[in-house]
């Protein structure tokens, strides 16, 4: 009788982690994560325009310091999980931008943007 409890409960257990496994699997939403070393508020206003704005996606703002930041994707390199950086001091963006760790967008238009904030290498 008791090998037959054990292998209910084994049997239970594993149909547990099976469905919990599966559950994030119907999820269609891309995650994307970004970093700001902006101030609580900002972060929270961005995080709210972000989800009205891209429902279908499922972004995260997380707040870190510019240091910090720039030091742990740095040592992550490409493999970082994040996905957009925000809110860090340009010598940081210089180094990283050195290290060839942002992505190329000479292919974007950027007619919508004052002409003196566009930086072209």
């Amino acid at each position: 009788m008791k090998q037959i409890v054990k292998k209910v409960i084994v049997l239970v257990f594993c149909a547990s982690m099976m469905i919990t496994m599966l559950s994030g699997c119907g999820s269609s939403k891309e995650k994307i994560l970004i970093y700001s070393a902006g101030e609580d508020y900002k972060i929270a206003y961005m995080q709210e325009r972000l989800n009205e704005q891209f429902p279908d996606y499922d972004i995260t703002v997380e707040y870190m310091s510019t240091g910090n930041m720039a030091a742990k994707v740095l040592s992550e390199g490409a493999q970082t999980e994040c996905d957009i950086v925000h809110d860090m001091e340009y010598g940081y963006m210089a180094q990283l931008d050195a290290e060839g760790l942002f992505a190329d967008l000479s292919s974007y238009d950027t007619s919508a943007y004052v002409e003196d904030v566009i930086q072209s290498r």
